[in-house]
């Protein structure tokens, strides 16, 4: 990942860094810019920043996520050709908002994360069976989703009774997931969930992400698919380490493909799992899910699913306070 993502990333991420800059004015610039970034107005933090560089030509910070955005620029126009595909889990359904197959580029660095992974259906129609939603804690719970991509998860479970849901990712996503949070706000509404999508980087450990909107803090933390990138691990276990540090009681629920990219003769979930265990955290399998019918139904549909091809298993953790694993 390029120098200048991660400092943009880490500055909009988190909410207590502290800004030093002469002026008010300069410090309304700038966290006006990052307001924008957060809502995934990046032609509006553009103009925010520009105007806090031109009070502060040496603030480096500002200098760099200007030439981020710079390169960003285009992702809205990218968005304008949207498809929306009704898609069911259960007795519920959630719509997904895709941007066309061939316009990805300039969303991410590649096109992971704007498709449609094994994980995210596999988890939902898993947490839809029968008595599972009351099990795990979710109907009336707070709700943070990692490397959400669409938000597919994310607005599954708002729709599954959850009260509070966020759904993060890197800046350069927030207009895709910002676009399916208002396809799918109404009917989250109507169940009495409150949505919402902010940039988080793995590898942060404090912040504004890391409780929910009323300083509480989460009750569950979820992600799908999230092991990509070995080179990502490291950073995505330290958020998940700090995450689970706030609250004894709070939980992870993961659904990770058992494919071996990494070169270790193991899944690559294992190098996550391995890193959660060692910061002192108990890991359970769940189930162990074959997603030929989960990718067969987004087929039929006409959704893109990444690892469709591929011959593998979902496999679904929970990970936490070893009594709080226990308890769920």
């Amino acid at each position: 990942m390029a120098p200048s993502v991660l400092l943009l990333l880490f500055v909009v991420s988190v909410n207590g860094l502290a800004i030093k800059v002469a002026t008010t004015t300069a410090v309304n610039r700038f966290a006006e810019g990052t307001a924008c970034v957060k809502r995934g107005d990046l032609v509006a933090a553009q103009r925010h920043f520009a105007e806090h560089l031109a009070l502060h030509p040496d603030h480096e910070q500002t200098r760099a996520i200007l030439s981020r955005l710079e390169a960003l620029g285009g992702v809205e126009d990218e968005l304008s050709d949207n498809v929306a595909t009704k898609l069911r889990f259960g007795n519920h359904s959630v719509t997904l908002v895709a941007p066309a197959a061939d316009r990805t580029s300039k969303l991410s660095c590649d096109s992971s994360g704007t498709m449609v992974w094994s994980g995210a259906p596999v988890l939902l129609d898993w947490l839809s069976e029968e008595g599972r939603v009351d099990a795990l804690g979710i109907r009336g719970a707070r709700v943070l989703e990692l490397g959400s991509g669409h938000g597919l998860v994310g607005c599954g479970i708002a729709k599954l009774g959850a009260r509070r849901v966020s759904v993060s990712d890197l800046p350069q996503m927030m207009p895709l997931l910002q676009a399916n949070l208002e396809a799918n706000e109404d009917e989250c509404n109507v169940e009495g969930c409150e949505l919402s999508a902010q940039p988080l980087a793995w590898g942060t450990t404090a912040g504004g992400p890391f409780t929910c909107d009323d300083e509480r803090p989460w009750d569950l933390v979820v992600g799908a698919n999230l092991c990509y990138d070995e080179a990502l691990i490291e950073q995505l276990a330290t958020t998940l380490v700090a995450l689970l540090s706030v609250n004894d009681g709070t939980i992870a629920l993961l659904s990770l493909s058992d494919l071996q990219h990494f070169g270790h003769e193991r899944p690559d979930y294992e190098v996550l799992t391995s890193k959660l265990e060692e910061g002192g955290f108990r890991v359970r399998r769940l189930a162990s899910i074959d997603p030929s019918e989960s990718n067969e139904r987004l087929r039929r549909s006409g959704v893109m699913v990444g690892d469709a091809e591929r011959e593998h298993m979902i496999d679904i953790f929970i990970a936490g306070n070893a009594f709080a694993v226990e308890a769920a």
